[in-house]
């Protein structure tokens, strides 16, 4: 998923909220991929980053669709977007 979002790492805050993030998270926030199988591996390279699967040109996709995607995918719960909110959002527009 941080791949397919363009992120370094997850957010240090919900991380922090883990019991268990040792278990799963190096110290930089990041994913432990030699915990993963060979074929999880093999799909997570395969994976491309959000703006390839939206029709953006200068840098601003036209419809706000990846816009939107990207606030629903947000990792951290407590920064997704509401429903609320995304319905105020170009793509509804």
């Amino acid at each position: 998923m941080e791949k397919f979002l363009g992120l370094e790492s997850y957010p240090n805050p919900m991380l922090a909220r883990s019991p268990v993030r040792h278990r799963f998270f190096d110290k930089a926030n990041r994913l432990r991929h030699s915990e993963l199988s060979t074929k999880s591996k093999e799909c997570v390279h395969a994976m491309k980053k959000i703006e390839n699967y939206f029709t953006i040109q200068n840098g601003d996709n036209e419809s706000g669709i990846g816009d939107l995607v990207r606030e629903l995918l947000r990792f951290d719960p407590l920064e997704r977007i509401t429903a609320k909110n995304a319905l105020k959002m170009s793509f509804f527009m």
